[in-house]
């Protein structure tokens, strides 16, 4: 009996050297964990790679951005350099209608006038020095009007139609605080010229309506200055007796006065 149970021990120790490698946790098990470090190591290098490639488009998307908001500027900068040359075409035709196919009943008043020989203004700014003292002031006008041109004399072109009370409106044409010109305007729409020798740098220019007692409202929808044109929906009136139309106290918007004052603008000669 004892022999038997030694042959069966000496079989089970036989059998257990012969075949190790079939108990889990031997030479098959460190097969699995390397095949699992390899899908880990696989899984991480796609995770890294997916993080370079989306860090690589946040990148290209910033500067595809950059680019996109620079081409929109420059769009918007041409899209109204554009509106510019439509509002100066626009501009011209009125003038032109004006000239040659307007009211054929129009009063000899309201015909074109020739362009005055240009002016030259005084070495002393008459509007610097009252503004010097307080007495006038251009807070109120909220914009420069820029005015590019080659020549010295910078004309002067206002479009103009007035209502007759007692007398026609009577418009006086004001560069930096000296007169240029003065003008009845008289019925329909007409075209009213001057010219001044305007250095460069800040001017103002000033369409004074005084007699508004003695007549009915004056319209002024265009004004011209050098190559610039400005339709006057928006342009600031102010009102006012003598001074007080240059003094920003009493302001309305409009391309029409009902009462003594003046339409005002603020330009740079460039």
């Amino acid at each position: 009996m004892e022999d038997h149970f030694d042959e069966l021990q000496e079989q089970l120790d036989h059998h257990e050297k012969r075949k190790p490698e079939r108990y889990l946790g031997h030479r098959t098990n460190r097969a699995f964990y390397v095949i699992i470090f390899l899908l880990i190591f696989l899984i991480v290098a796609l995770i890294v790679a997916q993080l370079l490639t989306v860090t690589t488009l946040k990148a290209q998307q910033k500067r595809t951005l950059t680019e996109l908001a620079y081409t929109q500027s420059e769009l918007d900068h041409y899209k109204e350099a554009y509106m510019t040359a439509v509002a100066d075409a626009q501009a011209f035709g009125r003038i032109y209608d004006t000239n040659y196919t307007g009211d054929a009943n129009a009063t000899p008043a309201a015909a074109v006038l020739a362009p005055a020989q240009a002016q030259t203004l005084p070495n002393e700014s008459v509007w610097g020095y009252y503004n010097k003292l307080d007495i006038i002031d251009d807070s109120c006008i909220p914009t420069t009007k820029v005015v590019h041109t080659d020549s010295d004399a910078v004309e002067v072109v206002v479009i103009a139609s007035g209502t007759k009370g007692t007398a026609w409106p009577r418009l006086n044409v004001l560069m930096d605080g000296t007169l240029l010109a003065s003008f009845d305007i008289a019925g329909t729409q007409g075209v009213y010229k001057t010219a001044v020798i305007l250095p460069m740098g800040t001017h103002h220019l000033d369409l004074a309506f005084v007699n508004a007692q003695q007549s009915g409202p004056l319209s002024i929808p265009i004004v011209r200055i050098g190559d610039r044109t400005l339709e006057n929906e928006v342009s600031i009136i102010d009102y006012g007796a003598e001074f007080g139309m240059f003094n920003c106290k009493q302001t309305a918007e409009g391309d029409t006065l009902k009462d003594d004052g003046a339409m005002r603008f603020r330009i740079e000669k460039v």
